[in-house]
């Protein structure tokens, strides 16, 4: 006997308006919209919690203030034990005009974490010569880098989770912000992105009351901005006095997502526009991932295959295909 995984995951974060999760939400509470399809309930929801991560942190040298550098190693090493656990993963790159990494292959501890960071950033800088000229036989920028991490997060049995510690600015990339969007968005990889304090985003007020009722990516990194949102995650920003602690929240917000489940949508292959929204809650919403992988035709012509009930299968509309979601 053979039975269809028939269940989509979706991790999601829902935070207020100051940023914060919003907690002890129901299933009943979240709808799903596909492709502008009818809306419908998930079938149940519950909170990330100590779900086994796969982290990749990004290391863009030549944005991060001097301060914060000197610190990654002891601020990564102060994730463990309670932030991050043995059984997560992480991998820890450095970029300049070189792109390194460092991959733990021993329990996640925090001896090991501060080793990965001081052997990515050692190796990185043996790049330089005695003059301090960059010695680079392949450059690399910041969305190649990007998305080359991705590709490698691809297939890690965990949450997938990028952190990118830089300044925003890319200098002549193969890729494309869309294409690195959606390349996460199929692979279910959340980027969050770590700028330097000021030079973030910034809070938007009621005009009456002065209340914060949302935020607004500066200038420099609105494009970053939309690269972290369309795949589940936001820009935080930080400084070398707060990186203990910035770091912490970081995996605080990963951890304290939603799962939502739902049964597979009889939808084709490829990208799907996806939309969440909670009922009588005002929300930022941003769910990571939104494809969803085909039925295997040997397996569905197999009369020892129990197929999974097509009345419960979502329905999906006409329209929004191959768009990065968004969510309300």
């Amino acid at each position: 006997m053979r039975v269809y995984a028939n269940l989509v995951q979706i991790p999601t974060l829902v935070l207020d308006s100051r940023r914060r999760p919003i907690r002890s939400l129901t299933h009943h509470k979240f709808f799903i919209r596909i492709d502008g399809g009818p809306r419908f309930h998930v079938s149940n929801v519950r909170i990330e919690g100590d779900d086994p991560i796969a982290l990749a942190a990004l290391l863009d040298v030549k944005t991060i203030p001097p301060g914060e550098l000197t610190k990654m190693a002891d601020a990564m090493g102060g994730l463990a034990p309670n932030s991050l656990h043995r059984v997560d993963s992480v991998s820890v790159y450095a970029l300049n005009c070189q792109l390194v990494r460092t991959v733990a292959d021993e329990p996640t501890t925090p001896a090991v974490l501060e080793k990965s960071v001081t052997l990515a950033l050692s190796t990185l800088n043996g790049g330089h010569n005695e003059h301090g000229k960059e010695r680079c036989r392949e450059r690399w920028n910041l969305l190649d880098a990007v998305s080359a991490i991705t590709r490698n997060l691809a297939e890690q049995p965990a949450r997938r989770v990028i952190l990118v510690f830089t300044g925003g600015l890319d200098e002549g990339s193969k890729t494309t912000w869309g294409s690195v969007s959606q390349v996460a968005q199929a692979r279910g990889v959340a980027i969050f992105a770590s700028v330097p304090a000021g030079k973030g985003v910034a809070p938007v007020q009621n005009t009456l009351s002065g209340a914060i009722v949302g935020w607004r990516p500066t200038a420099a990194v609105k494009e970053l901005n939309s690269l972290c949102e369309t795949t589940g995650g936001i820009i935080l920003e930080t400084s070398s006095s707060s990186l203990d602690a910035q770091l912490r929240e970081l995996v605080s917000l990963v951890r304290a997502r939603y799962i939502l489940e739902f049964p597979r949508p009889a939808a084709g292959a490829g990208m799907h526009n996806l939309d969440v929204s909670i009922e009588n809650v005002s929300a930022f919403i941003r769910p990571a991932g939104s494809s969803f992988p085909l039925r295997d035709p040997a397996l569905k012509n197999d009369p020892n295959t129990i197929l999974p009930d097509p009345s419960a299968a979502p329905v999906v509309g006409p329209k929004g295909r191959d768009e990065s979601k968004n969510s309300q």
